[in-house]
């Protein structure tokens, strides 16, 4: 506005040219200095939330039972079993409600206009602190017992809790009733992360890392820095081996970049991923859904050899 009127000072001949570019040097000046404290206010207001996404992170505990003397896994484990557990997904606890009413006061301040999209967003998120109400069981006393050297077919409905009993087997999840035992002793009385080490894991949709290589994602998780050397047996018994040295890089091939797996093909690498990691347990939750029935019957085949 200032711009205009100075200018049209000019064309009434009041206001000299020179005035002139002052004037409108002066008023952009003002202008960038105050879209920098603008685009300064947005950033802190960016770097404020951020900094209450770390608070929340690092306020986070664990929620599974541990005991401090904790006894180390015994080197020969012979089973893993459920005791009448009952299960249920957990409702959200202090820290997650304590972190979306931060977000919401922070968010409610910046809120100019009411009865926007963000204004009915928040208020879902107020909806959804207010009915923590309790969620149905997902396991009700089930018991189960693993073997090793056994394989074992767990069948039913869908949502029957198939997959869930797979995590409180594993000890993802603290059952609400019931015991977990590896080795008849509580899971709990063993160290997480030597618990989590029992266990290869083939879920319905398998990890694999784009822009890493084929050997690379067959090593994932995997101590063993021979493994490698055992990659052709494996392969060819799961009918991959082929098409890995089909490629010009073979193992070394980049996903994303030098090739690119079929669903089938990532999941006969990750079952050749937990096979080379030869832990006690393996769970497969429909972990061969992908596979043609081919290359399932030699999945089959191969783990029926490993488990004598």
């Amino acid at each position: 506005c200032a711009n205009l009127f100075v200018g049209y000072q000019v064309l009434q001949g009041t206001v000299s040219i020179g005035t002139f570019t002052l004037v409108v040097s002066y008023t952009s000046l003002i202008s960038n200095t105050l879209y920098s404290v603008l685009a300064s206010l947005t950033d802190w207001y960016f770097i404020d939330i951020e900094l209450e996404k770390l608070q929340f992170v690092f306020s986070l505990k664990s929620r599974l039972k541990s005991i401090k003397n904790s006894v180390p896994i015994p080197q020969q484990l012979a089973t893993i079993k459920l005791e009448n557990v009952s299960f249920r997904y957990p409702n959200a606890f202090s820290e997650e409600n304590h972190y979306l009413q931060a977000l919401i006061k922070k968010i409610e301040h910046r809120l100019v206009k009411k009865d926007s999209y963000y204004e009915q967003e928040l208020n879902r998120w107020k909806d959804l602190i207010e009915s923590q109400k309790s969620k149905p069981l997902a396991l009700k006393n089930v018991s189960i017992t693993l073997e090793r050297g056994k394989i074992i077919a767990l069948v039913g409905k869908n949502g029957s809790g198939k997959t869930t009993a797979t995590h409180v087997l594993q000890h993802h999840f603290e059952p609400e009733s019931g015991k977990v035992l590896l080795n008849d002793q509580p899971i709990y009385s063993y160290p997480q992360a030597d618990v989590l080490q029992q266990f290869g894991w083939i879920s319905q949709q398998p990890v694999i890392l784009d822009q890493y290589s084929i050997a690379e994602n067959l090593l994932l998780g995997n101590e063993n820095h021979e493994a490698s050397k055992q990659f052709d047996a494996v392969l060819e018994k799961i009918g991959l081996l082929s098409a890995i040295n089909a490629l010009p890089k073979k193992y070394d091939s980049v996903l994303g970049e030098d090739t690119h797996l079929s669903g089938g093909q990532k999941q006969l690498v990750a079952i050749a991923r937990v096979i080379l990691q030869k832990k006690p347990f393996l769970i497969l939750d429909e972990g061969s859904n992908q596979l043609d029935l081919e290359k399932e019957f030699a999945v089959l085949q191969l783990l029926q050899k490993i488990k004598e």
